[in-house]
């Protein structure tokens, strides 16, 4: 048994695997266990990581006991990163740790749901072009909207890709880039469950 004198410092980071995604937290002690099992510990500050998955009303609920053996490990984890590492589709998150192990957790849920992954580069500089937003627009009527970003957990960067979860839907009838520099352009039906690479200039 531990005892934790101060309360816990979290990373949240997000699983996109469907529309509304799932939310993670990579936790750590902000102050020394102070009886901690193991004494030879340099930093016993360790916790578990935590998994929640977004019920889409403004709730979560803790799916941690079901999320893997992997969260039932006690680290003392300072950042994650998110990326689709075998481009399947799933985000898979790498966990960087005090002291200890760096943990690659692999996404292998399956295709359940359908999903689109966008490179989106220059046309001039050929360069991911950070902070270009995207509308996604539903044949239901519904747009989803997602940014170009690779920052997010402490000391981590994500993978530049911008990806987005569709759930049932299998077309996305238009996708609406923001540019940096303000310009818009549109592509239209783009196949879904994979992903493409979208040129500045190269829309409508």
């Amino acid at each position: 048994m531990r005892r934790s004198t101060s309360s816990a410092t979290t990373a949240v980071v997000h699983f996109l695997n469907h529309s509304h995604g799932r939310r993670g937290n990579a936790n750590h002690q902000v102050s020394r266990q102070t009886d901690s099992t193991n004494r030879w510990n340099p930093f016993p500050l360790d916790q578990r990581n935590q998994v929640f998955r977004n019920l889409a009303d403004g709730k979560f609920d803790d799916v941690t006991d079901r999320a893997g053996a992997v969260f039932t490990l006690s680290d003392v984890s300072l950042g994650a990163a998110f990326g689709d590492i075998d481009n399947d589709g799933h985000t898979d998150v790498l966990i960087a740790n005090v002291a200890g192990r760096t943990r690659l957790l692999g996404n292998d849920t399956g295709n359940q749901h359908h999903w689109l992954g966008l490179r989106l580069v220059g046309g001039e500089t050929q360069r991911d072009m950070l902070d270009a937003r995207v509308a996604f627009v539903q044949s239901d009527g519904s747009t989803l909207r997602r940014r170009a970003r690779a920052d997010g957990s402490y000391a981590s960067a994500n993978d530049l890709r911008v990806f987005v979860g569709l759930a049932e839907s299998a077309t996305v009838l238009l996708v609406r880039v923001t540019w940096p520099d303000g310009r818009v352009e549109e592509w239209a039906d783009l196949a879904v469950d994979q992903y493409w690479t979208l040129t500045q200039g190269g829309g409508q």
